[in-house]
């Protein structure tokens, strides 16, 4: 176990989590040192989530989220060059997810078959062509208006433009992995893994950070102009990150599959999370091994995962450990107005 404290007014859910998870990364990195070449560390929740939020500070957060931020993206960049320099197998399993990278893929793939087969027609006129060529990257950036384009050129085509207008209506609608698991598989066994890089808008965001990294730091972090340097440095070290690789695995023919992330770099592969553009497929060989760590580690709908369910189990504070935790923080500040209601 670890313990950090922080006292922050107002009482703010989201800086609670981000302070557990960057706790989370610190042990995980303490833990990571003392592993050899070849080792599997678990964690629990998504890797590629944790990369893939925008380093911002939300409204009305208390003073010092911003600096937290940091520390957290600090903490996550060096965890994953401190796995990949140590060979150590990173792995984070996620019993939840509301990804769509798999949809994406999927998209890519239906998209590229219709452009083929549109340009060799050359029934469309070369702008209306060059418009659906650049369709799906439209549709991940800005997908209703990708969907007003396609009504446009639809108007002047009719039928043919019927699957590109599926396309661009999946867009608006978002369908999550997990939905077309549940709708089109059946039985045990993994998906196909897939090398995974930011969003667009996450990329923009990035961009946008570097460029005027000053400006970032007061108006999106809301910190002081002095740490704009270090916010740059931070950001800096997460655009050469390792790219992810992430695929479904179902272990129960009854279970929901769990979301499976791992840095590519465990794998042998070697690419950086912001060259990655559109998810790209891996070969079920390089993660054959982890699927069988896993399989034996598999203890029932409830118990996913032995080891990560008793880590939990071992570190979650039961309520007769939380009060003389309390007291002995009196001793030091004086008496804590507490919440009624705990915020986790």
């Amino acid at each position: 176990r670890s313990a950090e404290c922080a006292i922050i007014y107002p009482p703010h859910p989201s800086y609670v989590s981000l302070l557990r998870q960057k706790l989370e990364l610190t042990v995980a990195k303490k833990l990571i040192k003392k592993l050899k070449r070849g080792d599997l560390l678990l964690l629990d929740g998504s890797l590629y989530g944790l990369l893939s939020r925008p380093p911002i500070t939300p409204v009305r957060a208390p003073n010092g989220y911003g600096s937290l931020l940091l520390d957290f993206y600090s903490e996550l960049s060096s965890l994953l060059n401190e796995a990949s320099d140590r060979g150590v197998w990173l792995v984070s399993i996620s019993k939840v997810s509301s990804s769509r990278f798999l949809r994406d893929y999927a998209l890519y793939l239906i998209h590229q078959e219709e452009v083929s087969k549109l340009r060799s027609s050359r029934y469309l006129e070369p702008k209306d062509l060059q418009s659906i060529e650049t369709l799906l990257h439209e549709i991940f950036r800005d997908p209703m208006k990708a969907y007003m384009t396609v009504r446009r050129i639809k108007a002047r085509y009719g039928a043919l433009m019927d699957k590109i207008e599926l396309i661009a209506r999946e867009g608006l609608l978002k369908t999550p992995d997990l939905f077309l698991l549940k709708r089109y598989t059946n039985g045990a066994g993994f998906t196909k893994p897939l090398l995974l890089g930011p969003s667009s808008r996450l990329r923009d965001s990035y961009n946008n950070a570097l460029a005027n990294y000053r400006e970032y730091t007061v108006r999106r972090l809301l910190l002081e102009e002095e740490k704009s340097d270090q916010a740059r440095e931070t950001l800096q070290k997460l655009t050469d990150v390792t790219a992810v690789a992430s695929f479904y695995l179902r272990l129960n023919p009854l279970d929901y599959p769990l979301k499976v992330d791992l840095p590519a770099s465990s794998i042998g592969i070697d690419r950086k999370f912001f060259d990655v553009v559109m998810p790209e497929p891996v070969e079920e060989d390089n993660v054959n091994r982890l699927v069988s760590s896993l399989k034996a580690m598999y203890g029932g709908k409830e118990v996913y995962n032995v080891w990560l369910y008793e880590a939990d189990r071992r570190a979650r504070l039961r309520k007769d450990e939380i009060r003389p935790l309390i007291e002995i923080l009196e001793r030091r500040i004086g008496q804590l107005g507490l919440a009624r209601r705990a915020l986790l």
